[in-house]
């Protein structure tokens, strides 16, 4: 009779113990999404960042009529405020993501943005071993497509007028 107890208290203590080394939160999840917002490591000559076009003193968008990609690529349109994205329905001018997620990774690999595959992106997020240590506590997994648009929806949903 004691196998049994013993047994369920070894595997609830590994759940336990599992389960306290994944903090995946919201907060959590936004704080990762505002480190990648402002680091120019998901542009393929690392020289803007996601808050490069979105500036945070003109209420997250900017002043140019056409932004500035890498290159000194001119976009097809200025740069919306990335303010009060939570609430909307659908992304971009053109309406072109029906999710935060998806939208979060539309300007990394647009050529005339940050001009760098998703995959590519994903690939130096795992080169990065601080990254790597934050999406594994965060998500408790490495980088991925899927967990780079989860933080960096989540940290766009923070932003908000008052």
């Amino acid at each position: 009779m004691k196998t049994p107890v013993c047994f369920l208290t070894a595997v609830a203590t590994f759940v336990l113990v599992g389960a306290a080394s994944v903090k995946d939160e919201p907060k959590d999840r936004a704080a990762l999404g505002k480190r990648l917002f402002f680091d120019p490591i998901l542009s393929r000559n690392r020289t803007i960042s996601c808050a490069t076009c979105h500036q945070e003193a003109f209420a997250f968008a900017d002043t140019a009529a056409l932004s500035s990609g890498v290159f000194g690529r001119k976009g097809k349109r200025n740069t919306p405020s990335a303010m009060n994205v939570r609430l909307q329905v659908n992304f971009f001018w053109d309406g072109r993501a029906a999710t935060l997620e998806e939208q979060a990774l539309i300007p990394i690999a647009d050529p005339d943005e940050m001009d760098l595959p998703i995959d590519s992106a994903v690939t130096r997020l795992n080169s990065s071993q601080t990254y790597r240590a934050y999406f594994q506590r965060i998500f408790g997994e490495s980088p991925s497509r899927s967990n780079l648009a989860k933080a960096l929806a989540e940290f766009q949903r923070t932003l908000e007028t008052n």
